[in-house]
């Protein structure tokens, strides 16, 4: 299979359009260690949705418990960080 040259002209491009993806990955991550994101109101934020919402995620089972939050004896809610992370990124 042959390979036009003037594709190779595409490379820095590329290049650029990765660094920049990297930036916005940064600017997330710095964005959620900014937030407790151990905390309902703080991951709603996070994830732009409303308080409500991340309720209706954890009795639906979107947020797994165990994985995305632990509940506490009085069943306070404590979310994963890194799991809230991830889920953002999809």
């Amino acid at each position: 299979m042959e390979i036009p040259y003037e594709n190779l002209n595409l490379i820095p491009k590329l290049l650029n359009a990765i660094e920049n993806l990297q930036v916005q990955v940064d600017l997330l991550q710095e964005g959620a260690k900014k937030l407790d994101l151990t905390k309902p109101t703080n991951v709603a934020e996070y994830l732009g949705l409303s308080k409500p919402t991340i309720y209706n995620y954890i009795k639906d089972g979107t947020f797994k418990e165990g994985y995305h939050f632990t509940k506490s004896k009085t069943d306070r809610i404590k979310f994963v960080e890194d799991a809230i992370i991830e889920f953002r990124k999809g």
